[in-house]
C-alpha cells in the first residue's frame, strides 16, 4: 500500500481483485462465440498477452486505480479468455468422468493460489511492487505460453474409419 500514497488503504486496493474476478465471470458467457468466430488458438493467445500486459503495465502504475485498469481489467479478461477455453476443451475431450477432469483442472487454480500467495509476499518485500509485478508477467508469459501450447482442438473420431 505504501507504493500508492499514504491515502491508498485496504479499502482502495481490495477492488483489484473484486474488478479480476468480476472480469472473468461476466465475461465467460462471451468465449464460446468468441472460440467459434476466431478459433481457440487465437482467444487463448489472446488471453496469455492480456495476461501479462496485465502485469506488465501495473509494475508502472502509479495510483491505485491504474491497478484497476491493468490487473483487474486485463489479467480478469485475459484470465477469462485462457480458464474458459481450457474448460470448454475438458469437456468436449471426456464423455465420461468430465466432472472429475473438469474438478481436477478448476483445483489446479487453488494450489496455484496457495503456492504463490507466499512468494509474492516474499517478493514484494525484497523487490518492491514494480520488479514483482514485471516479473510476474515474464513468469506469467512463459507459463501460460507454454501451457497453451498444449491446448489443442477437439477433433471427434471419424465413424467407419
Amino acid at each position: 500500500m505504501e507504493t500508492f500514497g499514504p491515502t491508498t488503504g485496504a479499502k482502495e486496493l481490495s477492488w483489484v481483485g473484486s474488478l479480476s474476478c468480476a472480469c472473468i465471470f461476466v465475461a465467460a458467457p462471451a468465449i464460446v462465440v468468441l472460440i467459434t468466430n476466431f478459433g481457440m488458438t487465437t482467444v487463448l493467445a489472446s488471453g496469455v498477452l492480456s495476461v501479462t500486459t496485465g502485469f506488465v503495465a501495473a509494475s508502472f502504475a502509479t495510483t491505485y486505480w491504474h491497478l484497476y485498469i491493468t490487473v483487474g481489467f486485463l489479467y480478469g479478461f485475459g484470465g477469462c479468455l485462457m480458464y474458459f477455453t481450457c474448460i470448454n476443451v475438458l469437456a468436449r475431450y471426456f464423455n465420461k468422468r468430465r466432472g472429475v477432469v473438469v474438478g481436477v483442472a478448476i483445483s489446479g487454480s487453488g494450489i496455484g493460489s496457495s503456492v504463490m500467495a507466499p512468494l509474492l509476499h516474499v517478493m514484494l518485500y525484497r523487490l518492491g511492487f514494480p520488479w514483482t509485478m514485471r516479473i510476474m508477467g515474464v513468469c506469467m508469459f512463459v507459463s501460460l505460453s507454454v501451457a497453451a501450447s498444449f491446448v489443442r482442438p477437439y477433433q471427434p473420431p471419424v465413424l467407419g474409419s
